[in-house]
């Protein structure tokens, strides 16, 4: 592992170690002060393409964020579920850390651990908003994640929504491919280890934009239907990557604002999905 993927990877899972084990003892010791919030609650803020089933949230597209508010917390935890040994990689970092929002903590989802995973451990008595990232694309055999609920010792807040969207569709450099490629791979193969959404061009405009963002993406991939097999304009139908060709995603949850604030014109359902086909 270490010649192949480097010491980055290899520090990355001794650290998501060491918070499994401080996350059992908070389980144990903090149990007293536990609050809990459904990944579903209204006070979550979702982007991307998720489905919502009773109070637990799905999704396997790169680029889908969480954000969650918290007053006077010291921790906050996240209970995964998948049926993947290795699932996705995620990033989780304080939004009021400052840019470039280094991550307070990265980690796989996986079968072989129930334990919630912490996202934050430092005291912090103010309000804060922490940041939950999916960072690798679903053609990497990462499954479908759901995300079951958030705990914290202190109280969740509602966390505004974003007032701007954006849909990104596109190939492998949008699937964030080798975006963290380290020194002296020996091939360009990523098998998702090497990639990293929150690094990608799409990510750095929507933390600057402040935007609730969706990236379609997969790597080797056309985005005209001319090429002929599943391409694109097959995978852009579904909610998840896993649905292609078929139309799954509500697009009638899609407003597109044509024009200047003063003037917007509001296109017709179906208008964005007729255009991007059509392109």
């Amino acid at each position: 592992i270490n010649a192949e993927y480097g010491d980055d990877y290899l520090s990355m899972m001794d650290n998501q170690r060491r918070m499994r084990l401080v996350s059992g003892l908070l389980a144990i010791t903090g149990a007293c002060c536990l609050s809990h919030m459904a990944a579903s609650d209204g006070m979550v803020s979702w982007s991307g393409r998720v489905q919502k089933v009773g109070g637990n949230v799905s999704f396997d597209w790169l680029g889908v964020a969480a954000r969650v508010t918290v007053v006077n917390a010291t921790w906050v935890s996240a209970q995964f579920q998948t049926d993947r040994v290795r699932g996705t990689r995620m990033k989780a970092y304080l939004s009021d850390q400052g840019w470039m929002l280094y991550p307070a903590v990265q980690f796989w989802v996986s079968t072989l651990s129930s334990s919630p995973q912490l996202l934050m451990t430092s005291p912090n008595p103010r309000t804060s908003t922490i940041t939950l990232e999916n960072l690798v694309a679903p053609q990497y055999g990462t499954g479908v994640t759901t995300v079951l609920g958030f705990n914290t010792d202190g109280v969740f807040l509602p966390t505004a929504t974003p007032t701007r969207r954006i849909e990104f569709v596109g190939d492998s450099i949008t699937a964030a491919t080798n975006v963290v490629r380290p020194r002296g791979a020996p091939h360009c193969g990523d098998a998702g280890y090497q990639s990293d959404w929150s690094q990608t061009y799409e990510a750095l405009l929507c933390h600057r934009f402040d935007a609730d963002c969706s990236t379609v993406a997969v790597g080797g991939k056309c985005v005209m239907k001319e090429c002929g097999g599943l391409q694109m304009p097959n995978y852009f139908l579904g909610e998840f990557y896993k649905d292609a060709p078929s139309r799954t995603y509500d697009f009638s949850q899609v407003a597109v604002h044509v024009g200047l604030r003063s003037s917007q014109v509001v296109l017709p359902t179906g208008a964005y999905e007729s255009a991007m086909l059509t392109y």
